[in-house]
């Protein structure tokens, strides 16, 4: 429990100002492993719990092999995104139309959602693309049934940056 509750301390509000390698759990015993174990788990993208001058996490990565602020990070982003639309589409003071100045509007919070992980250093602000089609592009079927797809964005991650070391 301690494990999963020293995890979740990790997790900040706003994503970029965290990583997950080097950090001590409350209320969990590192382990021992030699050196050839520890290889071994970390050659399989796992996650190691050791006493190196303190108790500390390492490498930091998910079992893909990525690092796990990345996977935080994306994952931040596509709630956001998520949330900012429902909120958009559920405002008090009206709806959000399904028209060319609605879908125009979808875009605009794409946007503004990857500017904000750019001012927290989660993306590079000069990378962020964000493509949404014209109302004209869109089947009739998802015109009926009200749903918005072809719309796409890329923003270069910035969080390869962070420094750490192999002991």
């Amino acid at each position: 429990d301690s494990g999963c509750g020293g995890a979740a301390a990790r997790v900040p509000r706003d994503s970029g100002g965290s990583t997950w390698a080097y950090k001590s759990i409350a209320g969990t015993s590192s382990d021992t492993l030699s050196p050839t174990a520890r290889g071994a788990v970390h050659g399989k993208s796992a996650n190691t719990y050791l006493r190196l001058r303190r108790d500390i996490t390492e490498p930091g990565k998910v079992s893909s092999g990525e690092w796990i602020d990345v996977v935080v990070a994306i994952d931040w982003i596509a709630m956001r995104i998520q949330e900012d639309i429902f909120d958009a589409i559920t405002a008090e003071s009206g709806k959000l139309n399904f028209d060319s100045a609605g879908i125009t509007s979808v875009g605009g919070i794409i946007q503004s959602r990857l500017e904000r992980a750019a001012s927290l250093g989660i993306v590079d602000a000069s990378s962020i693309r964000v493509t949404i089609p014209e109302i004209s592009q869109l089947e009739a079927s998802d015109i009926a049934a009200r749903i918005l797809n072809g719309g796409s964005f890329t923003a270069r991650n910035t969080l390869g940056g962070t420094a750490r070391a192999q002991v």
